[in-house]
């Protein structure tokens, strides 16, 4: 099988809060993991693949949290009470300089690995 997969992945657990971009519903999580192209989020609500959200994802190296737009690429139901389904967002919309931070951020929990898992996701 051949690797779909475009940037490293890392297990990382930053606090995101995120709401539809043409809607009030908004929530927070703590996401799964984090790439350069997206995050893996546990949430409470039933999100349709391709629905469009605006994120804000915090480290605590940040100075202030950093802001994308991400579209839903994916969605599935998970066994969990608080959070019975889990999402992989791809970033649509980011500025270079806060896609540079998310970069130095995998990069050295690459290296330090907060669980050592490393996985390549799109």
């Amino acid at each position: 099988m051949q690797e779909r997969r475009k940037f490293i992945r890392v297990n990382d657990y930053l606090k995101i809060s995120f709401k539809l971009v043409n809607g009030f519903l908004g929530s927070s999580s703590q996401s799964d993991n984090l790439s350069e192209g997206g995050i893996q989020l546990p949430v409470d609500t039933r999100f349709e693949k391709g629905t469009i959200l605006e994120i804000k994802e915090n480290a605590a190296e940040w100075d202030k949290p950093i802001e994308a737009v991400g579209e839903i690429a994916w969605f599935r139901e998970v066994s969990n009470s608080r959070h019975p389904f889990l999402v992989g967002i791809k970033f649509i919309k980011i500025i270079p300089s806060a896609l540079e931070k998310i970069r130095k951020h995998v990069n050295k929990l690459r290296i330090q690995g907060p669980t050592g898992g490393v996985e390549l996701w799109e």
